[in-house]
């Protein structure tokens, strides 16, 4: 009888430090950085790209046993890419030159898993990396030349005219997080996101075109548990 009650006591001693560290919590946050296009292409190619900015804002629902880590959510992502050094005529042939630049606002479906390494009592690095789908809602280009400067919104019906209007990013956060109190954390993170699927072919240059971006993010992140 003592050795089963003693068993009886290191289970439940073994159990409660995965109980008190189990929590939901809830996580809003955004960024700022910047966006580009990255291309691979087979053929000799000048087109020449340039940084954009990139925003987001997201609130994710997360999971945290002892020190592993899940999280999904919903994002909005703005993000483009600038052409540079374009020459052209019109049908004067008249030659202009100038630059495009290209944003697209995209709702993101982020799946995250992480670790969660405590560095003090306070302070946690919690690198994550996983998936977004993302869909791509509209668009706007901007066109500025030596003799004109015009911007247009491009609709959600005209997306695909442009790219791919959904597939999948890959995605990785590594964030450093504070805790205020039991219920209460604030995190800054280096992320990025880099798309998985192609979001253009160009048939001149027979390349296969993703956008990626590389923003600071701040979060928040609220303790749903005891």
């Amino acid at each position: 009888m003592n050795a089963v009650k003693i068993i009886v006591s290191l289970l439940m001693l073994a159990n409660m430090p995965a109980t008190a560290q189990t929590k939901f919590y809830f996580k809003p946050s955004a960024g700022v950085g910047t966006g580009n296009l990255s291309q691979r292409s087979q053929t000799i190619n000048t087109t020449t790209y340039a940084k954009t900015p990139a925003t987001y804002g997201g609130l994710a629902l997360g999971y945290r046993v002892n020190r592993f880590d899940i999280s999904a959510g919903v994002t909005y992502m703005r993000i483009g890419y600038k052409i540079t050094n374009i020459m052209f005529a019109d049908i004067n042939n008249t030659v202009d030159s100038g630059s495009v630049t290209y944003y697209y606002n995209q709702l993101l479906l982020p799946v995250l898993v992480g670790y969660d390494m405590p560095l003090n009592n306070r302070f946690h690095f919690i690198p994550q990396t996983g998936i977004a789908l993302w869909y791509t809602l509209n668009g706007r280009y901007e066109l500025e030349t030596m003799k004109t400067h015009r911007k247009e919104t491009i609709p959600a019906n005209a997306v695909s005219n442009f790219g791919n209007t959904m597939g999948v990013y890959s995605t990785t956060h590594l964030n450093i997080s504070y805790d205020v109190s039991p219920k209460l954390a604030v995190s800054v993170a280096p992320s990025l996101y880099y798309m998985i699927t192609t979001f253009n072919r160009s048939p001149l240059s027979n390349s296969s075109q993703r956008l990626y971006s590389i923003t600071l993010d701040l979060g928040l992140s609220m303790n749903l548990g005891q």
